[in-house]
């Protein structure tokens, strides 16, 4: 692909881009793929990282890049910070545990539609304090790589909008700053909400040249306007990898090498383990299908905090026969998975719109969601997918989707009209990203 600049521009370009994600094969796809956007597109790289698993891992993680790793450099923050944050995160949990008086296996009781926190475990005083500690750390190391290396564009995903604005301002360098979706979506409802999270409050207002929100259901473009910021916004949805579909795919081969009967009625959840993801709706549904399909399997693909309560669940429910747990997978081998399952499940608490039930309507699963409103633009009852109501989940899901394993004609129209959906509304990782990068390119040039 032809870069944007000519040869000049081509060696001058640098983005300074803070962060605290991490990097890895099955982590967070959009951080991944807005780097590699950039090497692409002829910029140089340097990524100023708080994770501790950059931090560990800093060859493998330039491996992602391919061809460009060597026009990236990672720099991270120094070893004082990770030793305050562990000590900090030990009296957040501790505080956390006290303040509610609930333990971990208490939350078991949850009916499937009860609403659980949106932002669960966390202490918003020990945050904000977590919050300033890598702002002061990540403020003076964001100085001194400006001050040497000159970047032409500031990018700060999420907590680091003020690190970014505080040396944009010294610097004179444009920012922009990242959201991947937000948690103050309720603030629509109360405005009193704003006062549990201070810090997300602080950095999505953080002054700022550009921001970016991922389109993910949660309402982020209302929230950014409910906040009365100036500035200029780019609402996006994530984009997806167009090989996810595998025509005459061997499933029986897939299965056979997971241990699982080829017979066997598989139904899929992908997805981090946190409990706001409600994997559980999925495995509370499984007594009601096994009585009639004995042979389904629920797979659980992804690796989280509540996974602990989650098995417990399916042994609780005597069902953990038919629940298989594989933990975390590379991104290049979810397509496996989508290709192989009858029904994909997604049944999150406040929105449904990831990247899984992306990546299920590219590879022209069977998807089985929440009729939530957060899929409206994509998903039409009945044809591209089921919708079901929350309040008839408990009631009629498992039927519903009993009905759908016996029907595989019904299932066969679903994932076709998904796929003719993907084509015509999903845009590749790259034209997603190229979109950014244009704006970020003009900014520059202003």
């Amino acid at each position: 692909m032809k870069n944007n600049f000519s040869d000049k521009e081509f060696k001058m370009k640098k983005v300074l881009i803070i962060s605290s994600f991490s990097l890895k094969k099955e982590g967070m796809q959009v951080f991944r793929y807005t780097i590699d956007g950039f090497l692409r597109n002829g910029y140089r790289v340097i990524l100023l990282s708080s994770s501790v698993y950059v931090k560990d891992n800093i060859d493998i993680v330039k491996d992602l890049f391919g061809s460009y790793k060597h026009n990236i450099e990672i720099i991270t923050f120094p070893l004082l910070y990770y030793y305050i944050f562990s000590i900090l995160s030990k009296i957040k949990r501790f505080i956390f545990k006290v303040v509610n008086h609930k333990p971990k296996g208490q939350i078991i009781n949850i009916k499937v539609d009860e609403k659980v926190p949106c932002y669960e475990g966390k202490n918003p005083f020990i945050d904000d304090i977590c919050d300033w500690i890598f702002i002061i750390i990540g403020t003076f190391k964001a100085f001194l790589i400006a001050l040497k290396e000159k970047p032409n564009i500031l990018y700060a995903n999420e907590e680091s909008s003020i690190v970014a604005s505080i040396i944009g301002r010294i610097f004179k360098i444009p920012v922009v700053t990242r959201f991947y979706g937000t948690v103050l979506f309720p603030i629509l409802e109360d405005s009193r909400f704003i006062r549990k999270y201070p810090n997300k409050v602080r950095n999505l207002k953080a002054p700022a040249d550009l921001t970016i929100i991922t389109n993910d259901g949660t309402k982020g473009d209302q929230v950014f306007n409910k906040l009365n910021i100036n500035r200029r916004l780019l609402f996006y949805l994530n984009g997806v990898r167009k090989d996810l579909y595998i025509e005459n795919f061997n499933r029986q081969k897939f299965l056979e090498k997971l241990g699982i009967d080829k017979d066997s009625h598989i139904l899929l959840t992908i997805s981090r383990l946190a409990m706001w993801k409600r994997v559980d709706r999925a495995i509370r549904l499984m007594p009601k299908i096994l009585e009639k399909i004995p042979n389904t399997i629920l797979i659980v693909v992804g690796d989280g905090k509540a996974k602990e309560f989650l098995i417990k669940l399916s042994q609780d429910l005597k069902v953990d026969k038919n629940v298989l747990f594989l933990g975390g997978i590379p991104n290049d081998e979810v397509k496996l998975f989508m290709n192989s399952c009858d029904i994909f499940l997604s049944f999150y608490e406040y929105s449904n719109l990831g990247n899984p039930l992306l990546e299920a309507l590219e590879s022209g699963a069977c998807i089985v969601t929440l009729k939530d409103g957060s899929t409206d633009h994509l998903l039409i009852d009945d044809f591209n997918a089921i919708l079901i109501p929350l309040e008839d989940l408990e009631g009629k899901g498992a039927d519903i989707i009993v009905n759908l394993l016996e029907n595989k004609k019904k299932r066969l129209i679903l994932k076709m009209n998904a796929r003719k959906t993907a084509e015509e509304k999903l845009l590749s990782w790259e034209d997603r990203i190229n979109m950014e990068i244009r704006e970020i390119n003009s900014l520059i040039r202003r």
